[in-house]
């Protein structure tokens, strides 16, 4: 047998060929984006609804993560822990993410058992209960879990960060705390789910070994059951800082310093967005990136640095 020799470093090889997965997209009779892409060989499947809404459509900061995650706590035919024990038997979970522009609901799950799922994803999206007693006690966690976040200094720089680039008021300088989160009321999660939930399915993607059947499944049988995608329409009154701001925060006993170091870039749809990120990655967005090799490997200063575009 043939010993690896660390010490060498590998010889560098150009890459020939990369052959890039086809994605097949296609637009539904409720005017939502089905995108399917067949892969891998084991039986199972990601499944992803993206919601164009998020905290851009919050009138109450911090209201989009508990509408999103009180659609699981319980539903006219089913209480929260039936919703959880039924995902698990099916050799799945489930993740939300609330972001600024667009929000998620991703399903991990045993290709066998795609039709039980969507049964019951239907249920939980058009019949939640917002019981009262529930949302109470996913507010009490999301509190000590915010208290725990504060006492992390990348936590705190991070959010300071965001909040003056864009200001206090802007739904990109949101920064959570406990008092805020400890204020919301179970109204104000219904409201958010009425008015923003229901009818913002913009996009579905399934993705797996078995996706493509999986996607025949969901269009025949369950397409329908979804209420059609009304595109949100933004309110771009937002004001945003314009002059260069320095912030020093004071930790006592702090072991650690977190730096932030940023500023306002091109949109998204900007034709050279796609190159930033590129260039992004090269300077500070993998482990092997240029800021990690110069700054941690080569100068010792800190144990991790890295860059990224949002």
């Amino acid at each position: 047998m043939t010993t690896l020799d660390r010490t060498q470093t590998p010889s560098f090889q150009k890459i020939s060929f990369f052959d890039y997965p086809k994605v097949q997209s296609k637009l539904l009779k409720t005017n939502t984006n089905l995108h399917v892409l067949e892969s891998g060989s084991q039986p199972l499947l990601r499944i992803e609804f993206v919601f164009e809404t998020g905290h851009f459509n919050e009138k109450i900061k911090g209201i989009a993560a508990f509408a999103f995650k009180m659609l699981f706590e319980g539903s006219k035919k089913y209480s929260s822990s039936q919703i959880s024990q039924m995902i698990a038997s099916w050799g799945g979970f489930v993740e939300t993410l609330a972001g600024n522009d667009r929000s998620m609901i991703t399903f991990y799950v045993l290709a066998d058992y795609f039709e039980d799922l969507m049964d019951l994803f239907s249920e939980v999206l058009l019949n939640p209960t917002y019981s009262e007693s529930e949302f109470y006690s996913l507010n009490n966690i999301a509190v000590q879990n915010i208290k725990v976040n504060f006492e992390k200094n990348s936590y705190v720089a991070s959010g300071y960060f965001r909040q003056t680039l864009f200001g206090v008021n802007h739904p990109y300088g949101t920064f959570q705390n406990p008092e805020q989160i400890s204020n919301l009321k179970i109204n104000d999660c219904l409201s958010f789910y009425q008015n923003n939930i229901l009818n913002s399915l913009s996009d579905i993607f399934i993705t797996g070994f078995g996706a493509i059947k999986a996607s025949q499944v969901f269009e025949n049988k369950y397409s329908s059951n979804f209420n059609p995608f009304i595109k949100n329409s933004y309110s771009n009154d937002f004001q945003v800082h314009e002059s260069e701001m320095k912030i020093d925060i004071e930790k006592p006993n702090a072991l650690q310093t977190s730096i932030r170091v940023g500023k306002r870039s091109i949109k998204k749809n900007h034709p050279d967005f796609v190159k930033l990120l590129v260039v992004n990655e090269i300077l500070g967005g993998y482990f092997g990136s240029r800021l990690m090799k110069n700054i941690r490997e080569d100068k010792g200063f800190t144990y991790g640095i890295g860059s990224n575009v949002d």
